[in-house]
């Protein structure tokens, strides 16, 4: 009788064990696809200072882009916050995507020639 009463106390905790790992695998899950698209808003954001930039080089500015149903408004689904500094070359370009949570952003730093055209640019992923 105890050694049955030891296996069915061993199957319970082996059971409760693996529901635990799968819930936190699911969270997990949630997280890195709510990651992946805050990164996306950031490159969004990114992208846009990039183009204004390139359109006017004189561009400075601090602006949010909603990027989802929510965008920037709680519970925030998408949002890019842009940062583009007022320094002629080289222009950084800060943008921080948002999903909840969790934040991601990315800094260019865009060199540009005389006449303002982007000669090149470099993008970090932070």
């Amino acid at each position: 009788m105890p050694v049955i009463f030891a296996m069915l106390v061993l199957i319970i905790s082996l059971s409760l064990l693996t529901a635990s790992l799968s819930g936190n695998e699911q969270a997990s899950s949630a997280d890195a696809a709510a990651s992946d698209r805050a990164l996306a808003a950031a490159e969004f954001g990114a992208k846009d200072a990039l183009l204004r930039v390139a359109r006017n080089k004189g561009y400075a500015a601090v602006y949010s882009i909603s990027v989802a149903d929510n965008g920037c408004t709680a519970p925030i689904s998408g949002c890019a916050t842009v940062t583009v500094d007022s320094q002629s070359n080289p222009k950084t370009i800060d943008s921080v995507g948002q999903v909840g949570e969790l934040v991601r952003r990315i800094v260019v730093k865009a060199y540009l020639d005389s006449n303002g055209k982007i000669l090149n640019y470099s993008w970090q992923d932070n």
